[in-house]
């Protein structure tokens, strides 16, 4: 079940303060593919693995190997496993929602996001890079000064078809709130 608040935030694609276009409630989900664990601090210091962890998953065509897919075919990465919030580390699993756990491949992480109430953010158009991590800059900036306080329980990038062309993609992000 999914409920959406329409949120009065205002959200200019060329500003750094982004603010929600709405706020949803979101039942668990299920996600199946690959995952490793980093820090912010690593992936803005050039030692990061976010980006060869996407390579992986395209180059390995990773999405073939998970069974019983959602039909929508959207394409998730979501973070859970925060230590200390934005500040520590987390994993990063890159996947596809599935219906349940049975069928699990080998070399396929699971996560399991809990049911919770989400700030979503909406990316400007643009390269895929690009508007993600200027969206993530305005998040954090968001999450400072905002009365809605981050669970760290599970917040998700969505890739659905308006992000089939890397080169002007639009991309939501789910921010899970108290």
């Amino acid at each position: 079940m999914t409920t959406e608040i329409q949120y009065g935030g205002h959200q200019d694609p060329k500003s750094t303060h982004l603010q929600p276009l709405k706020i949803e409630e979101k039942d668990s989900i299920i996600l199946a593919g690959i995952s490793v664990i980093t820090t912010n601090a690593e992936e803005v210091s050039g030692k990061g693995q976010l980006g060869a962890l996407w390579t992986k998953f395209y180059t390995d065509d990773v999405s073939s190997l998970i069974a019983e897919k959602a039909s929508d075919g959207a394409i998730y990465g979501c973070y859970t496993d925060y230590e200390n919030g934005a500040e520590g580390r987390y994993r990063l699993l890159i996947g596809m929602r599935v219906q349940n756990i049975d069928n699990k491949p080998a070399g396929l992480d699971f996560v399991i996001t809990p049911a919770a109430k989400y700030a979503v953010f909406t990316t400007s158009r643009g390269p895929i890079q690009e508007v993600v991590f200027q969206a993530w800059n305005a998040i954090w900036q968001w999450s400072e000064t905002s009365s809605m306080k981050r669970t760290f329980t599970g917040d998700f990038e969505y890739y659905d078809e308006r992000s089939a062309d890397p080169a002007n993609a639009q991309v939501d992000i789910y921010i899970a709130i108290e």
